[in-house]
């Protein structure tokens, strides 16, 4: 049975090279696909087991903890560019557990992911300023959430919908709700005799 140091291939390609034990590939390797790296890192029995890294077409894309060939525990994905795209928890290959998802430049989302998704509470932060937290899909916002403004303070809070305040629950509110929800007390007569109030820097106006 191999055991030790040694090298494997397959129709004269090499497919592993590392440690061996009880004829199974045992301890740290470096599998290859097509004279690429692969994966390497650590094995038991045969599969991926503890820390390692994966590879796709020679690139990077995930460094961190495996268990029985798949992603689990902490680690972090990257994009074909070498972009990190979430640091965080892994189960069985999916996002788990608390991590960050890396939107798009400049912004990032703070959750706790289930089966790869974000679920509950979210933290949506732009230039490492917090710019939504509350509830969210995967359109965006969605449900209860407070939107902040650049100086941190709240500049809507209330009901989401398809990722942007949700006009048809602003409109049940009564004047009072509605300067709570858009966190102003600014206010101005109507030429149709009612009154308007005003958020400014979420270019909403409500006539009352």
């Amino acid at each position: 049975m191999r055991s030790g140091t040694g090298s494997e291939y397959q129709d004269g390609v090499l497919v592993y090279q590392g440690q061996f034990a009880m004829d199974m590939r045992e301890g740290p390797g470096t599998e290859y696909q097509d004279g690429l790296v692969f994966y390497e890192g650590q094995f038991q029995a045969g599969v991926y087991q503890g820390q390692g890294k994966r590879y796709e077409e020679g690139v990077l894309v995930y460094a961190g903890g495996f268990e029985d060939g798949l992603e689990s525990g902490t680690g972090t994905a990257y994009d074909e560019t070498g972009s990190v795209v979430y640091e965080g928890g892994f189960s069985a290959g999916l996002y788990s557990g608390q991590g960050t998802l890396y939107l798009a430049p400049g912004q990032t989302l703070e959750a706790t992911f289930q089966e790869g998704a974000p679920e509950g509470a979210v933290k949506w932060s732009k230039d490492g300023l917090l710019y939504y937290e509350g509830e969210w899909s995967q359109a965006g916002p969605q449900g209860y959430g407070t939107l902040y403004g650049k100086n941190g303070s709240p500049l809507y809070q209330g009901q989401f919908a398809q990722g942007t305040v949700d006009g048809t629950w602003l409109l049940s509110l009564s004047a009072e709700e509605l300067r709570q929800a858009l966190g102003t007390e600014e206010e101005s007569t109507s030429a149709s005799g009612g009154f308007l109030i005003s958020a400014p820097q979420l270019g909403l106006t409500a006539l009352c």
